[in-house]
């Protein structure tokens, strides 16, 4: 479980970082309207720290009385940001 813990603070701060520089070098735009207003902004890859921290912490919780349903909803989620990053990449290229 801490590896995937650990994968998925990992990946969700290096997609604040690559979004960051690439927002900032006008390559990509923010797709989530929540974080739009804060894309090109220091504050942007403080709130993605935060947030996945915050989802590691609940993560953890959820793991501590639902074992096997925290370890699933873990694995899903650094899936997703696996596919995130993948597409991050593809749009360099």
């Amino acid at each position: 479980m801490y590896v995937l813990i650990i994968s998925f603070i990992t990946l969700e701060i290096a997609d604040g970082i690559f979004t960051y520089f690439a927002v900032v070098n006008h390559q990509v735009n923010e797709a989530n309207p929540i974080l739009l207003y804060f894309a090109g902004t220091g504050t942007f890859v403080v709130m993605k720290v935060a947030c996945a921290l915050i989802g590691a912490l609940l993560l953890l919780l959820v793991f501590k009385r639902f074992p096997h349903i925290a370890q699933i909803g873990a694995a899903c989620v650094v899936i997703f940001y696996l596919a995130v990053m993948a597409w991050n990449f593809s749009v360099l290229i």
